[in-house]
């Protein structure tokens, strides 16, 4: 594009690193040359959903987020939802990989944001669901007046009868 004073500015952007800005007179010669940094914002990855027992120590990690020019990046890890009841807290909340006692059967979710210093990733979300295995769930099936017939577990597999009078 044509400036004022006959100077030509051309732009180019280098997407990997820089943008360069250049300002050519008539002639051709370059009368400025400005290499500025281009920053993007980092990537999080609060890595792979998981599945736990009660009581276990659950363990976060974030070691696969990444920031686009290589710079160094701190970790912000919320507990964002968890069962009611629960009094889950993360340790060691600011670091690549915190830890929460599963202390409440159920699911929960922790958020993830990184930092390059100047600019914070968009969130990144993963769940926990947490199982109690003492725990047995049994589905009743009642007969047309209501009265608990049958009861199954998980699998359908009939656990309990209550056969009528005869």
């Amino acid at each position: 594009m044509e400036q004022p004073l006959g100077f030509r500015q051309e732009v180019v952007v280098d997407k990997a690193r820089e943008l360069e800005a250049h300002w050519r007179g008539k002639g051709g010669r370059i009368r400025s040359e400005v290499l500025l940094p281009i920053n993007r914002p980092p990537l999080a990855d609060a890595g792979p959903d998981q599945s736990v027992a009660i009581g276990k120590l659950v363990s976060l990690d974030g070691s696969a987020s990444r920031d686009p020019e290589g710079a160094a990046l701190s970790h912000a890890w919320p507990l964002i939802d968890r069962p009611a009841g629960s009094a889950a807290t993360l340790t060691a909340a600011n670091s690549v990989r915190p830890t929460f006692t599963a202390d409440v059967p159920g699911q929960y979710i922790a958020e993830l944001i990184v930092s390059d210093g100047p600019f914070a990733s968009a969130p990144d979300t993963v769940r926990i669901t947490v199982t109690d295995p003492g725990l047995t769930i049994l589905y009743l099936h009642a007969d047309h007046l209501g009265t608990p017939r049958v009861a199954t577990n998980e699998a359908n597999v009939v656990v309990w009868r209550n056969l009528p009078i005869s």
